[in-house]
């Protein structure tokens, strides 16, 4: 696996994911997905991606805020590349999205060329 194109997509919609997975895949990218923060959190343990897409809304008792707020807490995971991804796109949500250290926050629907251009912005 090329590490350097390895991105991990934390999103709870499984067709979404899927989807954008097979996008970014078509595009010589590595992607693994996880549903919730916790998956993800056991896939960056076992392999540290280059990247790191965010929903914001997760499963019940999970947002993608507060699971950059835990990557921010350990020192090797903060400094990977993040992007939310999400519906949420108000000023105030990119707003705070800057705040937690995001590089980036891309509105759903998304342009498949915008986020791509985001990508290899970030891991070139």
């Amino acid at each position: 696996m090329d590490q350097n194109r390895y991105i991990l997509y934390l999103e709870d919609n499984r067709q979404l994911a899927d989807l954008t997975a097979e996008l970014l895949k078509m595009r010589g990218y590595q992607v693994k997905t996880a549903e919730t923060a916790e998956q993800a959190l056991r896939i960056i343990q076992e392999n540290r991606p280059a990247l790191i897409l965010c929903d914001i809304i997760l499963p019940v008792g999970e947002d993608g805020f507060g699971f950059r707020e835990a990557l921010q807490k350990k020192s090797d995971w903060s400094e990977i590349p993040f992007i939310f991804v999400s519906a949420f796109h108000g000023p105030n949500v990119r707003n705070y999205s800057k705040i937690l250290g995001a590089a980036a926050h891309i509105g759903k629907p998304f342009d498949v060329g915008e986020l791509c251009a985001k990508i290899g912005e970030l891991l070139n």
